[in-house]
């Protein structure tokens, strides 16, 4: 009853992957009080309703964007890095004792292993779609075959490998690479503090979208495709904007 307007709770969750380092980019760079007050409540709720929801993917996407930035950064990165520590350290607590107060655990939350498990079935479902030609059984066509509720196997890599074969899967794993690099490259070049403060939030966004695009739907799904096309288009804009 938490969500409403999505018919699954991990559609607003994938939403969350690009919000939660959007918003705290918000946070760090508004030059309105109010509206870097809003970016950090609207990032720390997102933090605690992708816990309270067991958001996985969300989750370690978010982590792992957060550890990339600051890593490629170092101590420039201190600023968003300590606050998206801070912010998914508290909304994550509030979020797991908010499960314990309702008396769920996170293993009942999750489903036990039954969700675990039918990712893998789909992952090799796409695997043996791939296996049948290498180009692929065609576009959108993993789901001529009735699997369960899942009609993409919640890898986009995995998806493409399966629907345009494995040249064009390692043709989009390369590109996605090597636009994250030349992000990382560019926000270390980048010393102004609009960049220390826009920076980080924006490709921490776009590195949680490509993890989480490993792991679910979100790139298949309506409302997470405008999240990932707005911050694309952010990005595009930060990464143009001094040459």
């Amino acid at each position: 009853e938490l969500v409403f307007g999505y018919d699954n709770p991990r559609f607003l969750n994938h939403v969350q992957t690009v919000r939660l380092p959007l918003a705290l980019a918000v946070s760090l760079s508004a030059t309105r009080k109010d509206l870097r007050w809003m970016g950090l409540a609207t990032a720390f709720l997102c933090a605690f309703i992708a816990t309270f929801l067991v958001a996985r993917a969300t989750l370690l996407a978010t982590v792992v964007a957060t550890v990339a930035v600051g890593w490629a950064m170092g101590r420039q990165a201190r600023p968003y890095v300590g606050r998206a520590a801070v912010t998914i350290g508290m909304g994550g607590v509030l979020g797991l004792l908010t499960l314990k107060w309702f008396g769920v655990s996170v293993m009942e939350a999750v489903g036990n292993t039954a969700s675990a498990n039918a990712r893998l079935l789909l992952w090799r479902y796409a695997l043996d779609d791939a296996a049948q030609s290498w180009l692929g059984v065609g576009p959108m066509h993993f789901s001529r075959v009735p699997r369960g509720d899942a009609a993409h196997p919640h890898n986009f890599y995995l998806q493409t490998a399966a629907e345009l074969g494995w040249p064009a899967a390692l043709a989009l794993l390369a590109a996605v690479l090597y636009g994250l690099w030349c992000l990382l490259r560019r926000l270390r070049a980048r010393r102004e503090q609009e960049a220390q403060a826009w920076g980080p939030g924006l490709v921490a966004a776009c590195i949680a979208i490509a993890v989480d695009g490993g792991l679910s739907g979100n790139l298949v799904l309506p409302l997470p495709q405008v999240w990932v096309a707005i911050a694309v288009g952010l990005v595009c804009a930060w990464y143009k904007a001094d040459t």
